[in-house]
């Protein structure tokens, strides 16, 4: 910022600086006025920088002269001596190569007289209009760095907010032009991020306007920048002048907000008060938690009384047996000379998904240089590739492996173990594995024989220290570990290797970055062996207190069965010939090598899901019962309340459970973690928090202490159908005609064959997709056409109508999806369309263990089978497990509903049961549930598959369904523009839909803020809020309106409320009674209702539990609000608006919600309740 003018004028760095931190605006303003010194920082590497980036400039500019492409430079006039006034004429310089309709226009500069801009390149386009003609210009900036990251995104968009300002219209996308080796161009769409791009510029002004930079504001929070951040020292001295809350080990920002709000605000302050004064201002669930807390400030604050260092040892749990625990320094195995140290230095940033650049192993021995290995994730040209990552990846696993193999003793355990602090490096290993399907045997044999020890588990559970963070840095003091390298941590780890990127082929692999990089990786693997070691004296320590031994973790062997180690030497045969020749890099490759490379990674598909499944539960392993009750998904510190007779006749248990947030519901198979005996879960009492749940094996086995949900099958079946296709494949290859040629002309993307000539749209002039599709669908030859049905739309009765068509023609027609009820849904609608229709159909389902409905035929068993071979049946339906039978003729159309949800996995082995298969869904709805990492491409659903990288289904490969038949016209823009490029319309009628409430709109969207702090999963604040709403909405006298024109009182049926957690459902069911519909969005998919309300519930980003990806999702978003006929309610906390951002994906997420707030009507809570 600088004043011109006598007024502040700021720049794009300002509004960059404010993202990452409301705080740098206050600082780089005093620093720039001298009332501030500003940090002192010498890199020798930044004019390098400085120096390369021009280079880089100056060869895209070469670049697009050699294109013949015409440059007007601007260039500021330095006789001008007043510096607005030079930035007035630059800004006119810049407007009249604009008007003049310049190809290029290079150093483009803007003023407003409030804030300016210089644009590397602007360049002009055709693609739309603008007020100086049928032309209009984008913006176009270099960058050094090899990726995109949402700094140099922000900045592009604030040059094309200036732009707009100049050409009257937005240039529609904004392009970075990147640095490293494949001078890669990364292009952005401005509507996915301008809505929380003008929240965040209005937030900036408005604090610019009310002089909020210019004030003292005190010791701010820290945020995620503060790792990387030159004011970092600074900050941190004013939150310990202030004895901030943040300085107590593991106190997160809701827990800070809080405390705060108890009148609870220095760290001294929270310490010294008694924990009864404080229990009753703290959840229920989350006093556990708070109480360590405030034991850690206690030893925190005595300690620095004291002047010195303190801990306290924590003795593992008992069972009701005398047993303890594996936890703490009960989980330390028995030391061996074989051990391994091991580190991994990762960057969130490179690679467009991050990437692990460094894996370093130390073992003991007389030379200590001689004993760190490490491989670099860089090639032979000094590029880091996806290449290279994955052959740094697989030396490391080859080093482990060896090292283990030579230390398994004669009884088949391991003698070594492999310690590392963090959950950060397995969990790398299995993304790694799983990402490129190589190394995952050996893998899981590290993993089936506990290898891995978390001494950052040990700690956090064995002890307490006097330390303001549990890193392994802040630790070392008390281990006396002395480290050599010149780096702070593992933040500046990562900037130096971001510099050692962007400076490219000047820095070599031996260059003094990298040097300096792996200096600090050996000090974290050296200060991890020390820090065993003192763990070690520990133990001895507490076994002396106690004056008993504490065990250690029983050896496990890490052998597979037989028959498992002869299937994956066969997938590992087949999966070499699927791939010989296919190159590495995807971009070398035809379609053919992919659709080949796809399948022969699918051939693990599902084994990477149950090996997610067995890891998740070895996770909750490591916790406790307590710790478990915190987590989101699973059900912990269960109280066994005794037995009771079950519908078979056996006993089943009985637990109580404290309120928590959880993923279990009745039919659910789950496991204990810590015996991994499997149980099936009967019943959940959640207003009395009491679990049924049915034994699996008889005998003598401990009631469990927690529930992991264990949602996987025996799929035997389908991956031998699988390698059936691939073993078709690899002999005969993928193209042409011949046997399963609908699953490998899925597999391919292949256009649909159906009467259309090649690439041409398959829907007519003046034709509806609906007729497209009743015209296509018989003609389809041994192909695949995918119709993508958005919400309300009518794809189910389009498929039905089809099937009914089908069928009536004499051809045999399957259904499949993801569930049987599902299935059941879409074969009711067909059995409803024939019965109008007059068509005599004959209908059969299998089911998991039940009968289908009365008057189906039931497809169990060989006769089954038969009955879909022999005709019988007209239309059979089943999911994968019952299409994947070898014994099953194709039928002649297969119908995947809900294909956005179905794996293509299973999606295959499916269409190898038909010769011509329609899919059916939409990926911008509810996406298919996983569990692992899978390589690129396999992990798609089958619909997704399809679409590629796109929105909707582009016209020449599939229809797109272009009516909703539900949504009024004002949410059908919003969803419309958000999800579906613009394609989807309001049918005739639906802007008649609305509702007469006093208060409220007639149709569309409203935001109702709800102000709390520190809400996860649970917000009563919005609970009540929302019983007052629908009160208010269903109330005497409230109507609704539908699309024909008929009025009738809108009742509490007519209103669905939705809410992300369990536990908000729950509560919202005690305040609202069963009259209205209650539940999460995957429940709600597929139904409607006149009016929708949404609840956030989360306080904020930081809140969240489980992530932005989760809270903001997309396609949860639009599974939401696309619910309503004619008004969508969100309410939220008006923090869920301004999350911070790091990542461009996070500015995706938050714009949807930022949009959704544009086009709102806002209406505060009492007043839309009418009080």
């Amino acid at each position: 910022m600088q004043e011109l003018d006598g007024k502040l004028v700021y720049a794009a760095r300002d509004l960059v600086g404010f993202a990452l931190c409301p705080q740098l605006p206050r600082l780089e303003l005093a620093a720039a006025k001298g009332t501030l010194p500003r940090p002192e920082f010498r890199d020798p590497t930044l004019d390098r920088l400085v120096q390369r980036g021009q280079q880089h400039e100056e060869r895209f500019l070469e670049a697009l002269r050699s294109e013949g492409r015409g440059v007007v430079k601007i260039q500021p006039d330095g006789s001008v001596e007043d510096k607005a006034e030079r930035l007035r004429l630059a800004a006119e310089c810049t407007r009249k190569a604009m008007r003049e309709g310049a190809d290029v226009i290079y150093q483009a500069t803007f003023f407003d007289g409030r804030r300016r801009g210089h644009a590397d390149f602007l360049i002009r386009s055709d693609a739309r209009k603008s007020s100086f003609g049928d032309w209009c210009y984008e913006v176009w900036d270099t960058k050094l760095a090899r990726e995109a990251k949402a700094g140099a995104l922000l900045q592009v968009l604030f040059y094309d907010d200036l732009l707009a300002t100049v050409q009257g219209v937005s240039g529609g996308t904004v392009h970075l032009a990147l640095g490293g080796s494949r001078r890669e161009v990364r292009s952005f769409p401005v509507k996915r991020y301008a809505s929380w791009y003008r929240r965040l510029r209005k937030r900036f002004e408005t604090a610019l306007d009310n002089g909020e930079f210019e004030a003292q504001n005190g010791a701010p929070d820290p945020v995620e920048h503060c790792e990387v951040c030159a004011w970092r020292l600074h900050c941190d001295n004013l939150r310990r002048q202030a004895d901030h809350l943040s300085l107590v080990a593991g106190m997160g920002s809701p827990q800070r907000r809080r405390l705060t709000e108890a009148g609870v605000a220095t760290r001294t302050q929270f310490a010294d008060t008694q924990w009864e004064r404080l229990e009753n201002a703290i959840p229920t669930r989350s006093r556990e938690a708070y109480s360590r807390l405030h034991l850690q400030a206690r030893l925190q604050v005595d300690a620095e009384r004291d002047g010195q260092l303190r801990y306290e040892l924590l003795e593992p749990r008992k069972d009701e047996a005398g047993t303890f625990a594996v936890e703490g320094l009960a989980a330390l195995p028995q030391p061996s000379p074989a051990d391994l140290f091991f580190d991994i230095e990762g960057d969130p940033f490179a690679l467009d998904g991050g990437v692990e650049y460094l894996f370093g192993i130390f073992e003991r021995g007389d030379q200590e240089a001689e004993n760190y290995h490490r491989f670099w994730s860089i090639d032979g040209n000094g590029r880091v590739t996806r290449e290279a990552e994955q052959e740094a990846f697989e030396r490391t696993i080859d080093f482990l492996h060896d090292r283990f193999s030579k230390a398994l003793r004669e009884d088949g355990t391991t003698g070594m173990h492999v310690y590392h602090f963090g959950a950060y490096e397995p969990a790398a290993l299995k993304r790694l594995a799983a990402r490129f399907g190589t190394r995952e045997r050996e893998l899981d044999e590290l993993l089936r024989a506990e290898a891995f020890v978390d001494l950052y588990r040990v700690v956090r559970q064995g002890l307490r220290a006097s330390v303001e963070s549990y890193s392994i840095k802040q630790l070392e003091p008390l281990y006396g570990f002395q480290r050599r390298a010149t780096l702070r941590d593992a933040g500046a780890s990562i900037e130096a290797f971001e510099r050692w990127l962007e400076l490219g082929s000047e820095e070599t692999p031996n260059g003094d970055l990298l040097q300096t990089i792996e200096e600090y990786n050996k000090d974290d693997c050296r200060s991890a062996a020390a820090l065993r070691d003192w763990l070690e004296e520990r133990r001895a320590e507490l076994e002396r207190q106690r004056g008993e031994s504490l065990p250690r973790p029983a050896p496990k062997r890490p052998d597979a069965s037989e028959a498992t180690e002869q299937e994956l030497d066969e997938t590992a045969a087949l999966f070499r010939r699927l791939t010989d020749g296919v190159p590495a890099s995807p971009g070398e490759r035809s379609e053919a090598e992919q659709a080949r490379w796809i399948l022969g990674h699918l051939l693990s598909w599902h084994r990477r899901e149950m090996r997610a499944a067995w890891w998740r539960v070895f996770a909750y392993r490591e916790m406790t019962p307590a710790e478990i009750v915190l987590d989101s998904t699973a059900l912990g510190d269960l109280e066994f309340l005794g037995t009771v007779p079950n519908s078979r006749g056996k006993p089943s248990w009985r637990f109580r459970f404290p309120p928590q947030e959880h993923r279990l519901s009745p039919g659910d198979r789950a496991r204990d973690p810590y015996t991994l005996e499997e149980c099936t879960v009967q019943a959940i009492d959640e207003a009395e928090h009491v679990v049924t749940v049915r034994r699996t094996k008889d005998g003598d086995v401990s009631p469990p202490r927690a529930l992991v949900p264990f949602e996987i099958y025996d799929t035997g079946t389908i991956e031998a159908r699988l390698r059936e296709l691939a073993e078709h494949v690899a002999e005969r290859g993928i193209e042409g005609p011949g046997r399963y040629r609908a699953a490998r002309e899925l597999l391919l993307r292949s256009l649909p064959r159906c009467g259309q000539p090649p690439g041409a749209p398959l829907v007519g002039p003046g034709e509806s997709a609906r007729d497209a599709a009743l015209r296509l669908v018989p003609l389809l030859d041994e192909s695949c056409l995918a119709i993508q049905g958005p919400p309300g739309s009518g794809k189910t009765t389009l498929a039905a109508t089809l099937i009914v068509e089908l069928a009536r023609g004499g051809k045999r027609v399957g259904v499949t999806a993801n569930s049987h009820s599902v299935i059941t849904t879409l074969l009711e609608r067909v059995d409803e369309e024939a019965r109008n229709r007059k068509v005599r159909l004959a209908i059969g389902q299998r089911l998991g263990g039940t009968k289908p409905r009365h008057g189906w035929r039931n497809l169990a068993g060989s006769k089954g089978i038969e009955a879909v071979k022999t005709g019988e049946v007209h239309v059979a339906g089943g999911t994968v497990w019952f299409w994947a039978s070898p014994n099953l003729c194709p039928v002649d159309v297969l119908f995947i509903d809900e294909a956005g949800q179905l794996s293509l996995a299973n999606a295959l082995v499916a269409a190898m049961a038909a010769r011509s298969v329609v899919l059916v869904g939409d990926p911008q709805q509810l996406d298919q549930p996983l569990l692992a990492t899978h390589p690129p491409g396999t992990d798609r659903s089958a619909l997704a598959h399809l679409l590629g990288d796109k929105d909707t289904i582009p016209p020449e490969r599939g229809l797109f369904l272009e009516q909703t038949w539900r949504l009024h016209p004002s949410i059908c823009e919003f969803t419309s523009e958000l999800f579906y490029d613009g394609r989807l319309k309001a049918a005739p009628g639906c802007e008649r839909q609305r509702v007469e409430v006093p208060g409220f709109p007639e149709a569309g969207l409203v935001f109702v803020p709800v102000r709390h702090e520190g809400c996860d999963v649970l917000s009563e604040e919005e609970a009540k809020a929302i019983a007052q709403l629908c009160c208010h909405l269903t109330r005497d006298g409230a109507s609704w309106v539908d699309r024909d024109g008929t009025s009738r009182p809108l009742r509490p049926e007519d209103v669905l409320v939705i809410a992300p957690y369990n536990l908000q459902v729950r509560l919202l069911k005690e305040k609202l009674g069963e009259s209205f519909r209650v539940g999460t969005v995957d429940k709600f998919q597929g139904q409607e209702a006149p009016v929708v309300v949404y609840s956030m519930t989360s306080s904020s980003k930081e809140d969240a539990p489980l992530g932005m990806e989760f809270l903001y999702s997309l396609n949860r978003l639009n599974v939401a609000t696309s619910r309503a006929k004619c008004l969508a309610i969100v309410v939220a906390s008006p923090a869920l608006l301004d999350p911070p951002c790091t990542s461009i994906r996070q500015m995706e997420l938050a714009n949807a919600l930022a949009c959704y707030y544009e086009r709102a009507q806002c209406l505060e809570a009492q007043n839309s309740a009418g009080s």
